[in-house]
C-alpha cells in the first residue's frame, strides 16, 4: 500500500494526481480509465478540501469575534518606556515639553496593541486538516483502489439519494451530482467512518 498526505487544500489536488499516475506508470493501464479515476478522485478531493473541515473553521473565526476588547492589552505586559527606546534617540528631558512625553507614550501604547492583537488574533495552525490518499494496485486483472481518508466532520456523501438527470435545470435539487459522477465513473465506491476518519473508498478497473 502507497500513501500520501497533503493538506487539505484544493490546490494539493495535482499533487495528488501526480502520485496516482506516478503509481501506475508500470503498468498497461488504460488511458480512458485513468481519465474516469482521476475525475472521480478530483471531485472527491476537492469536495472533502471544501468541506470536511469548514465546522472547526466557524468555531475558530468566531472564537476570535468574542475575544473582549479588554484582554487584548495586558497592561502589565506593556514595556516600560525606557526600555524600548533606543539609548541614542533619547532626548534630555530638559529638552521634552509635557506635550511631546504624552505623544510619544501614546505611541508606544499604540505600537503594544498592535503587536500583542496580532499575537492573538493570528489564525492558528491545524496540522490536523489533512487528507491521506491511499491506494492499491492489483494485477490479473489490473485494479486499482484508492482511499480519500480525512479526520473533518463526519458525513457519508453516499447516504443521499443519486439525483433525478431527467429533470429540467429549473426542476432538480442542488447538491448530490458530484458523488453521482464518482459512482458512474468508478466500478465501485464505499464510505465508513473509522476511529474519527472519514474513509471513502474507490475501486476501478484500468485494462
Amino acid at each position: 500500500m502507497d500513501q500520501i498526505t497533503v493538506p487539505a487544500r484544493k490546490e494539493n489536488l495535482s499533487r495528488v494526481l501526480e502520485f496516482i499516475g506516478r503509481k501506475l506508470e508500470p503498468f498497461p493501464y488504460n488511458a480512458t480509465a485513468l481519465l474516469r479515476l482521476e475525475l472521480s478522485v478530483e471531485e472527491a478531493f476537492v469536495n472533502i478540501a471544501s468541506y470536511a473541515y469548514q465546522l472547526n473553521k466557524e468555531k475558530i473565526t468566531q472564537q476570535e469575534e468574542i475575544i473582549p476588547q479588554e484582554e487584548i492589552i495586558p497592561q502589565e505586559e506593556i514595556i516600560p518606556q525606557e526600555e524600548i527606546i533606543p539609548q541614542e534617540e533619547i532626548i534630555p528631558q530638559e529638552g521634552i515639553t509635557n506635550h511631546e512625553k504624552i505623544t510619544v507614550q501614546e505611541e508606544i501604547t499604540r505600537q503594544e496593541e498592535i503587536t500583542v492583537e496580532e499575537e492573538i488574533t493570528a489564525p492558528e495552525e491545524t496540522a490536523d486538516e489533512e487528507i491521506t490518499v491511499r491506494l492499491i494496485i492489483y494485477e490479473d486483472p489490473l485494479q486499482i483502489m484508492v482511499q480519500l481518508i480525512d479526520s473533518g466532520n463526519r458525513f457519508n456523501p453516499l447516504g443521499k439519494e443519486d439525483p433525478d438527470i431527467s429533470k429540467g435545470i429549473e426542476e432538480k435539487e442542488p447538491g448530490g451530482l458530484g458523488i453521482f459522477l464518482i459512482k458512474k465513473n468508478v466500478d465501485q465506491v464505499h464510505y465508513e467512518y473509522q476511529e474519527g476518519k472519514n474513509i471513502l473508498t474507490l475501486h476501478k478497473r484500468m485494462d
